[in-house]
């Protein structure tokens, strides 16, 4: 093969290389667990949850909810970036990344969603 028909073939299959692992990325979705089973081992994994909000505190910058499922709860940190607005106890499905603040578990949320 001549050169440039290497170079357009290695520019191809790298195209549909970044083509795959984008479409990979959108449809690999975090597995939804039980806030109760929210452990430390999990700090730093990606995790989908659903509950109830029971509480709200805003800052200048984020809002921290805490998110009841059950009889156990989490605070999830929503940074005001993300544009939501909030009814009286409404169900979120919360997609984030376990953390640790100050010794307790909370989730830094990614994604929100407002569930009927």
């Amino acid at each position: 093969m001549q050169e440039s028909s290497l170079i357009k073939l290695s520019f191809l299959i790298a195209l549909t290389g970044i083509f795959l692992l984008f479409i990979i990325l959108k449809t690999s979705q975090p597995p939804e667990i039980l806030i109760q089973n929210i452990n430390p081992s999990m700090i730093d994994s990606y995790v989908k949850v659903k509950g109830t909000i029971t509480n709200i505190h805003q800052t200048p910058g984020l809002y921290i909810l805490t998110l009841k499922q059950n009889q156990a709860s989490i605070p999830v940190v929503i940074f005001k970036e993300q544009n939501i607005t909030f009814t009286n106890q409404p169900q979120l499905e919360v997609t984030g990344i376990v953390s640790q603040y100050k010794n307790q578990l909370e989730i830094l949320a990614k994604e929100v969603k407002l569930i009927n």
